[in-house]
């Protein structure tokens, strides 16, 4: 080991620990074998975010926290693959081994290659095993129900009552629920705060829940169909991030279509403090030319609203919508800024269709502009902004 690793790590832990964060596992690994000083925080930093893949991943893993007791407090996230081949002795081994982790908060089944159950592994009893302190559970299989046993008396989210946040990717409302039900029941799910869905049809399940931040995928071409489900949400929403695929075919003008979405968010969540629209190219096109007073009142009315974020997925409109240097681009930022006095950040970014790739930490590429609101000499804030660099994470919708 070097003189400077072995002065760094003379000091206090709080001064040099984050300065290894960047390092690579292997790296991490290196300087736990080599140092017992570096060893319990390299443990931490190896052990606390877990992603597995595949059938053999799981049965190492699995194998090792079985046999060490100082891994287990560890392990604050897992992500397990939505397919793998394990045997009956590894599926009752890797149920052991969750409810082996008291600390274990997030749990994420997710994958690219198969979104099936019938191609899955995951059981009831792999779910139930996790600990009652899980906050946080993402599962990217079409069928969430795995029987509708989740919601048995003695069920995952009757005995797991602190989940926060739920994000359900390819699930329907016949999958999610049972038939004898049409909505969770009140005192399941009691703190849920965060729903992430891509059917906007589901969130009817979750009419009574205090949900402060949702995503919804896609909204289909009709935004009216927004109402029932935001209206029951209007005492809790704060944060918004929806995808508009289409609006110009609901029968309206390409920029109607965004003024009535935004017209239907002041009437039915007036505490929305973030706002991400997703996918609507033309019709932002169209807004930034036509520059409709009617969605500059609304914005207004929307006093809480601090930040607002336009995702642009394909490639060919960018130019146009992205260019700072575009008189149409810079009225539409000035608007904004002049028609809200609430407003701090908008942005305006290419996403790509294929989504973020994975580890990415911006919410979009290097086609991306932020503006924030900047005061004049005079002190009037509402004339002015000024660029800055876009690094709105790809979770921060989550974040109001």
């Amino acid at each position: 080991m070097s003189s400077t690793t072995l002065s760094f790590i003379s000091l206090p832990t709080e001064l040099w620990f984050h300065s290894f964060t960047f390092l690579g596992t292997n790296d991490f690994r290196h300087l736990c074998l080599v140092s017992k000083t570096l060893l319990p925080e390299g443990r931490r930093l190896l052990y606390r975010d877990v992603a597995l893949r595949g059938g053999t991943g799981i049965m190492r893993w699995t194998e090792t926290i079985l046999s060490s007791e100082i891994l287990r407090p560890l392990i604050v996230s897992l992500t397990l693959p939505t397919r793998a081949q394990l045997t009956g002795y590894y599926s009752r081994s890797l149920t052991k081994c969750l409810s082996l982790l008291p600390h274990l908060v997030e749990l994420n089944i997710r994958h690219n290659m198969t979104l099936f159950s019938t191609s899955a592994y995951i059981i009831p009893e792999i779910l139930d095993a996790c600990s009652t302190r899980l906050a946080i559970l993402r599962h990217d299989l079409s069928d969430v129900g795995l029987n509708h046993s989740l919601f048995d008396p003695s069920g995952f989210f009757e005995t797991h009552k602190d989940l926060e946040s739920l994000y359900l990717a390819c699930t329907h409302i016949g999958d999610f629920l049972p038939p004898h039900l049409e909505e969770v029941p009140v005192g399941t799910l009691p703190q849920l705060s965060t729903l992430h869905v891509e059917n906007i049809n589901i969130l009817r399940a979750f009419r009574m829940k205090p949900i402060r931040r949702l995503r919804v995928g896609d909204i289909g071409t009709d935004v009216e169909g927004l109402r029932f489900v935001l209206d029951s949400f209007r005492d809790t929403l704060t944060s918004l991030c929806i995808g508009v695929h289409n609006l110009s075919d609901s029968g309206r003008d390409e920029d109607q279509s965004l003024v009535a979405l935004m017209e239907l968010l002041v009437a039915h969540v007036p505490k929305l403090s973030r706002l991400y629209i997703f996918n609507g190219v033309t019709e932002l096109d169209s807004l930034m030319q036509s520059q409709p007073s009617r969605f500059y009142s609304s914005l207004q009315t929307l006093s809480s609203l601090k930040s607002l974020v336009f995702g642009v997925n394909t490639r060919r409109h960018q130019v146009g919508l992205l260019n700072p240097l575009c008189n149409a681009f810079k009225v539409f930022v000035s608007r904004l800024f002049m028609s809200s006095r609430s407003l701090e950040q908008a942005s305006v970014g290419f996403l790509p269709p294929v989504g973020l790739k994975r580890g990415s930490e911006k919410l979009f590429g290097g086609e991306s502009v932020s503006f924030v609101r900047a005061g004049d000499k005079d002190g009037d804030d509402g004339l002015f902004s000024r660029e800055i660099e876009c690094t709105l994470a790809a979770d921060s919708w989550t974040l109001a």
